[in-house]
């Protein structure tokens, strides 16, 4: 996908791009990849992240060996061969921290060895995703990476290489199928801005088709092509990268995934109602921070266009405007009458959102934006306790009976 993952990476690859990414992995996941290079190069990769937002990798590139010459024997003979390595291990943690925002630090260790002669240096690496709310299924991602001292070889020392990612992806179902696309910058130190899209539909639920363009690849036209299949709990991908007249790029992958949801026997719509059930808990209780952390699970859960993220962003909104977050409960309130609408239904929670985005509206002292907030949430499924609140909130804005009693849309999952 052209490198355009800093938004999408909620697997055990994250930290190659947003360690803010593995605070979103539903289940215990494990990859390892193999990348045959040109040139000889080649590449072997392991990722290993865990639904509780740790995760660690190692990164092995060997450049083969190239003859040694010298100003005095350019030519080489008889000095042999030398080689070339690089090799980094990191570990970070990823926490979704509520209202759909999740940040992640990651700090590694990185070694090259040039014929015999090694550098050492360690880096850290910060990030965050954030869902848009008044957009479901766009998430925004930004990472910062190789925050550290110099490298340093001998008597000689070079600065790591200091990179910023800022990506954007939309996730959506055309047609039952689950597609995303996805648009990154990334600026490394001293170099320009380069860009990178990609993007990926999957065909029955297991044949995804990828296809992507790196403006980083200079060698080649930066287009790539990929492809694999998904198992109940594995998958297997492939890349296929061109550079030109060096010659192609050729990554094979292998990924399992355990635990979580799956390994409890349950499915996810029977985690969701759990989650939702332990975060109304805590609302009653009068713990809001584990009420998000709950919530945190159920939007691993969700896919765009699910009529139950009405809901996801209704309870946000609500332990919002306990807090006296009026501005934060307006977005999320908005999110989820946004959600109400793209999927049809008029259920209880399409209500509350109405509701609530109708106070927050008279909050900011908008007479006919709280009206049509309460007329809409009439033509939901309010509970009788709601209706008589809306009908009298009604009353005192001058807008009695403004609205029909029975709902016109279809009554959502619960």
């Amino acid at each position: 996908m052209g490198g355009a993952y800093t938004a999408i990476a909620t697997d055990a690859n994250a930290l190659l791009y947003d360690p803010a990414g593995l605070g979103r992995v539903a289940q215990n996941e494990a990859t390892v990849m193999h990348n045959q290079y040109f040139a000889g190069i080649t590449q072997e990769y392991l990722g290993f992240a865990t639904a509780k937002g740790w995760g660690l990798n190692f990164n092995y590139l060997d450049f083969g060996s190239v003859e040694q010459t010298t100003l005095s024997n350019p030519n080489g003979s008889g000095l042999g061969y030398a080689g070339l390595t690089d090799w980094s291990a990191a570990a970070g943690y990823g926490h979704s921290i509520g209202a759909g925002l999740s940040l992640g630090v990651a700090g590694k260790y990185i070694t090259e060895d040039v014929a015999g002669i090694s550098g050492h240096a360690e880096a850290a690496d910060i990030g965050a995703l954030y869902d848009v709310p008044l957009l479901s299924g766009l998430t925004m991602g930004a990472a910062l990476q190789n925050l550290g001292p110099s490298v340093r070889f001998q008597s000689v020392s070079e600065s790591l290489p200091l990179n910023v990612r800022l990506g954007a992806a939309y996730r959506f179902t055309l047609l039952g199928q689950d597609g995303v696309v996805s648009l990154e910058a990334d600026k490394e130190k001293s170099d320009a801005a380069t860009i990178s899209a990609g993007a990926e539909f999957v065909v029955l639920g297991v044949l995804p088709l990828r296809a992507g363009y790196d403006g980083k690849n200079d060698a080649g036209s930066g287009l790539s092509v990929g492809t694999g299949w998904r198992f109940k709990s594995a998958s297997v991908d492939y890349a296929f990268v061109p550079f030109g007249n060096l010659g192609i790029a050729n990554y094979a992958s292998l990924s399992l995934r355990w635990g979580g949801p799956a390994e409890a026997k349950r499915t996810d719509d029977a985690a969701i109602k759990d989650y939702f059930m332990q975060a109304d808990g805590y609302i009653d209780e009068g713990l809001p921070d584990q009420a998000r952390d709950a919530l945190a699970d159920v939007r691993k859960l969700l896919k765009p266009g699910d009529p139950r993220l009405t809901r996801y962003f209704d309870v946000l909104g609500h332990i919002a405007w306990s807090a006296g977050d009026g501005p934060g409960a307006k977005a999320n309130f908005q999110s989820a009458v946004a959600a109400a609408q793209a999927s049809g239904i008029a259920d209880e929670y399409a209500a509350y959102a109405f509701t609530g985005l109708g106070l927050c509206q008279l909050t900011d002292k908008d007479k006919p934006g709280a009206i049509a907030a309460f007329k809409k949430a009439l033509l939901s499924s309010p509970t009788k306790n709601d209706r008589e609140l809306i009908e009298r909130e009604l009353g005192a804005l001058g807008a009695p009976n403004a609205a029909p009693v029975a709902p016109e849309l279809a009554p959502g999952p619960y």
